[in-house]
């Protein structure tokens, strides 16, 4: 009740206490003293009245109050549930991702681990044919090597020991050239090759270590080890939000070895999200043949979403079809092999409806190996869509 209210009751209980006062000597002869007390007593009734409905009125809003609270207790007790509940669901969905990555590494530990059991278990063998994505790294072999000096003066056994110390003591690292686009020279993508170190901090090149590596049936245990780095770098990669893409090599080793690929595949499928930012390059030579087996496994990862570059073209009849359905989205070509094309008139037009052709089967091209400005002016000509080679950057080491 508002202090106003409690004013006017007053008031009104007190004019009729003094009305009681004025009239009862007249209109009932009773005495002036008789009539004061008469007053005095409805006075105090009327105040004792307030006093009581006051009270009840009072108790009446700590009621409400305390109905009020235990309202807004049960409310805060269903907050407070309804927290505890989503902290147990978040632990759980932690605990859960936890388990996943773990799973997910685990499964990587146990590929890597058949890695060095076949390292172990190789012998020396007649030396196969040299693998496309080993002549690839032979054709870096005049690379910068970065900040590690190059281990020279070994003769074949030592080099063999420190590539089998190497795959065994994780000391194989990945080294990054840009891909750029052209004529703007962006860069949007990087390709990941292979050095392995030795125990003194020295680094074996290419040129050193891939015909000792092949005759030792070693060079697909290399070959695998980029691969599984290039997953490495992709997952880095994302978490950080960089927006961009990685070519890594599948060399004709690897993609002979149906068992290891077979195994690799799974484990892809197990990491379907780094599609957006790997692509896989095989060399012409190895899908040449429509092997069927082949052709299934590029089927299963391009269902992924993973695509492909082709690499190491030495013939330029394409069936565009066959790359457009197998989701090959890059051709490579060689700098020298095209400028000296490009200096034939005939070969010019040739060329030309080659690229409108890929480019109408979502093929684009890439040019390795651009080393000068000259070279560039010439190959611009051409269109080519992305370049790369000394001109835009060197091999560097991952810091990944």
């Amino acid at each position: 009740m508002g202090i106003l209210r409690h004013v006017m009751i007053a008031i009104t209980y007190g004019a009729v206490a003094a009305a009681l006062a004025f009239a009862l000597p007249q209109a009932a002869g009773i005495g002036q003293e008789i009539a004061a007390l008469i007053a005095a007593l409805a006075f105090l009734g009327g105040a004792l009245l307030h006093e009581v409905y006051a009270r009840q009125e009072a108790e009446g809003r700590d009621a409400d109050d305390i109905y009020d609270m235990r309202l807004a207790q049960s409310d805060l007790s269903r907050e407070v549930a309804a927290v505890h509940g989503e902290l147990t669901r978040l632990q759980q969905a932690m605990a859960e991702a936890t388990t996943a990555k773990f799973d997910a590494l685990a499964a990587e530990v146990r590929v890597l681990q058949d890695l060095v059991d076949k390292i172990a278990m190789a012998r020396p063998r007649a030396a196969p044919a040299i693998a496309p994505a080993a002549r690839a790294l032979r054709a870096e072999a005049a690379a910068s090597t970065g900040t590690l000096p190059v281990a020279r003066g070994l003769d074949d056994d030592a080099i063999l020991n420190v590539v089998r110390d190497g795959l065994r003591a994780d000391r194989i690292d990945l080294y990054l050239q840009p891909i750029m686009s052209l004529p703007q020279r962006q860069r949007r993508y990087f390709e990941a090759f292979t050095r392995i170190r030795d125990g003194e901090g020295k680094m074996l090149v290419p040129e050193q270590y891939i015909g000792i590596a092949e005759r030792e049936g070693l060079i697909a245990a290399i070959d695998n080890m980029l691969l599984f780095r290039c997953v490495q770098l992709v997952r880095r990669a994302q978490r950080r939000n960089q927006n961009v893409g990685f070519f890594c090599n599948l060399s004709a080793h690897t993609l002979a070895d149906r068992a290891f690929v077979r195994d690799f595949v799974e484990f892809m499928a197990r990491n379907a999200e780094l599609a957006p930012d790997i692509f896989f390059e095989l060399p012409q030579a190895a899908i040449a043949g429509r092997d069927r087996e082949l052709e299934h496994i590029l089927d299963r990862l391009g269902a992924m979403g993973f695509r492909f570059s082709m690499d190491q073209v030495g013939s330029f009849r394409f069936d565009y079809e066959w790359l457009a359905e197998r989701r090959f989205r890059f051709v490579k070509l060689d700098a020298a092999t095209l400028v000296t094309q490009l200096k034939e008139p005939t070969a010019q037009t040739a060329m030309r409806t080659m690229k409108r052709a890929l480019r109408a089967a979502g093929v684009g091209v890439i040019v390795e190996k651009i080393e000068t400005e000259s070279a560039l002016l010439d190959l611009l000509d051409f269109e080519i869509d992305f370049g790369q080679g000394y001109l835009f950057g060197e091999p560097r080491l991952s810091r990944a």
